[in-house]
C-alpha cells in the first residue's frame, strides 16, 4: 500500500482517534503558554514510541542538565518540576558565585521556538548520534509525522515525551558549551546558562552554540542572549521561569555577529 505499517502500540490509522487539541495553559512563574493535549490513544502510542529511547537519552545529558529529566522511563513520566526548578535554582547561584570569584561573565542563551522548529528529521539525528536502535528511532519519527499532519508540528508542547526528545536534540548544545568553554553549562530545557572568562569568551561560546544547533534547523534568539556580570542576583530569572533574560539592565553580545538571530 505503500503507507508505513504502525508500529507496536501505534494506532492503525482506522483506529477511533481524536485530532490534537491546543489550549491556553498558565506557565509556571506567570503568562500563559500553548498547549497540545492528545487523546488516550495517541498519548500511549507516543509513550510507547519514546520509551526504548530514553535510556540513551538520559546516559548523554550531564547533571547540568535539570529540565524535562525522566524519572520513569517505562512510561516516559518525567521528574517533578517543582523540584528540579529548585535544584536549577541553586545550580545557577553556585556557578554565578564561581564566576563572581574568577572575575568572569555569565552567559544566558535562549532558543528560538525550540519546540516548534524541532523537526522528526533533526530528533531523528540526535536519536541516532546518542546511539538509539534504528529501529526506534523510525517508530519515534513515524510518530511526530502523523502527529504533525493532524495539527501538532514540531514536538508538542505538553506531552511529556517530547521533553525527552528536545533534550535529545539539545545534547549537542551542551557538548558545544563545553568542549568550547571548557566548563559544562547549565540548562533548564532550552534556556542555556554558561560561564566564560570575558565577553570574547563567551562570543565564542555563542558561535558554538549557533553551530551546533544550526545542524538540527534551530537557532538562538538574540532577544534573550545576553552576557552579564555575576552580581548577586543576577541569575534569579535565568531558566526554570521561562525568563531566560536576567533581571536587570543586561549587556548586548555584540561580538556575536550573526550567531543569535533576530527573534521577530
Amino acid at each position: 500500500s505503500g503507507r508505513d505499517r504502525p508500529g507496536r502500540g501505534i494506532p492503525k490509522e482506522e483506529d477511533e482517534r481524536h485530532l490534537p487539541r491546543v489550549v491556553s495553559f498558565p506557565r509556571p512563574g506567570g503568562g500563559q503558554r500553548l498547549i497540545t493535549l492528545l487523546d488516550r490513544a495517541d498519548d500511549e502510542a507516543y509513550r510507547a514510541a519514546v520509551g526504548p529511547a530514553v535510556g540513551p537519552v538520559e546516559r548523554a545529558l550531564g547533571p547540568g542538565v535539570t529540565g524535562n529529566r525522566v524519572a520513569d522511563p517505562v512510561v516516559v513520566r518525567l521528574g517533578d518540576w517543582r523540584r528540579a526548578r529548585r535544584r536549577h535554582g541553586m545550580l545557577a547561584e553556585a556557578l554565578r558565585g564561581r564566576a563572581e570569584r574568577r572575575g568572569g561573565l555569565l552567559l544566558a542563551a535562549d532558543v528560538r521556538d525550540c519546540y516548534g522548529s524541532i523537526s522528526p528529521g533533526a530528533v531523528g539525528e540526535a536519536l541516532v548520534s546518542l546511539g538509539t536502535h534504528p529501529s526506534v528511532v523510525g517508530r519515534i519519527r513515524r510518530m511526530l509525522e502523523r502527529l504533525a499532519r493532524d495539527g501538532a508540528g514540531g514536538l508538542p508542547v505538553g506531552p511529556e515525551p517530547s521533553g525527552a526528545l528536545a533534550n535529545a536534540v539539545l545534547v549537542a548544545a551542551d557538548r558545544a558549551v563545553l568542549r568550547v568553554g571548557g566548563r559544562p553549562s547549565l540548562r533548564w530545557v532550552d534556556d542555556v546558562l554558561a560561564a566564560a572568562p570575558d565577553e570574547r569568551g563567551a562570543g565564542r561560546i555563542v558561535e558554538a552554540l549557533a553551530e551546533a544547533l544550526g545542524r538540527f534547523g534551530l537557532s538562538l534568539n538574540a532577544a534573550k542572549t545576553r552576557v552579564f556580570e555575576p552580581v548577586p542576583g543576577s541569575v534569579a530569572g535565568v531558566g526554570g521561569s521561562g525568563s531566560g533574560i536576567p533581571p536587570g539592565p543586561p549587556t548586548p553580545l555584540r561580538s556575536a555577529g550573526p550567531a543569535a538571530e533576530d527573534p521577530r
